[in-house]
């Protein structure tokens, strides 16, 4: 990881060499990536930009204007920019993870689980892909779905604290408590500061008639 000082050093180098060569796109997507790691978004996206006039072919300069619009919440700006990139390149997992992720975030759960769909067909294996998409098809109120969709999370990674919270979610909203309860237990092992966890876990205790903890 760059340090601030250090990436602030190294976009001064960046700078140096685009005063020499303004038609550098490499220059111009390093100046973003030193630009991102130190948090300083809005720029990141000039130097992006800069990228695009010289090559509007380049993948990763729509990809990482799409995570830097994201950052500064311009969500359907980041959208436009993640759809971009997937016209260059539609097999890259990573595109369309992201791209579901932002519209997970504002609420498009549908769009959202098409992306992590169309993830997911890329890379079977990604478990955050298959974690968000459980999450959408919970905010949808297609529990069922979900709580399949959260098993393959934890077939990828057992140790996802939310992945277990929100299948206990899925099943409490199914009434399967006992089940739920189980979930819960698997997230409060995880992390055990995890408060609303508990918290669902003791309701789903009463309604299954359950007192202990």
């Amino acid at each position: 990881m760059i340090k601030r000082g250090d990436s602030d050093e190294v976009k001064k180098g960046f700078e140096k060499a685009i005063e020499n060569d303004s038609h550098d796109s490499a220059g111009w997507y390093s100046k973003g990536q030193a630009l991102t790691n130190i948090g300083q978004y809005d720029e990141a996206i000039e130097a992006y930009n800069k990228v695009l006039e010289i090559n509007p072919q380049d993948f990763a300069a729509w990809y990482y204007k799409g995570q830097a619009l994201n950052n500064i919440g311009q969500y359907d700006d980041a959208i436009k920019a993640f759809d971009k990139a997937l016209e260059i390149n539609p097999q890259n997992s990573a595109g369309w993870y992201h791209k579901g992720h932002v519209l997970n975030n504002i609420g498009r759960y549908d769009e959202a689980i098409k992306a992590f769909d169309k993830a997911l067909e890329i890379n079977p294996q990604n478990s955050l892909a298959w974690y968000y998409k459980g999450e959408a098809l919970n905010n949808t109120g297609r529990y069922d779905e979900a709580i399949k969709v959260f098993d393959k999370a934890l077939e990828i990674n057992p140790y996802d604290s939310a992945a277990w919270y929100y299948k206990g979610e899925a099943l409490n909203n199914t009434g399967q408590y006992d089940e739920a309860i189980k979930a819960y237990n698997k997230a409060l092992e995880i992390n055990p500061q995890n408060s609303l966890c508990l918290s669902n876990k003791r309701n789903a205790l009463n309604k299954s008639n359950k007192s202990d903890l």
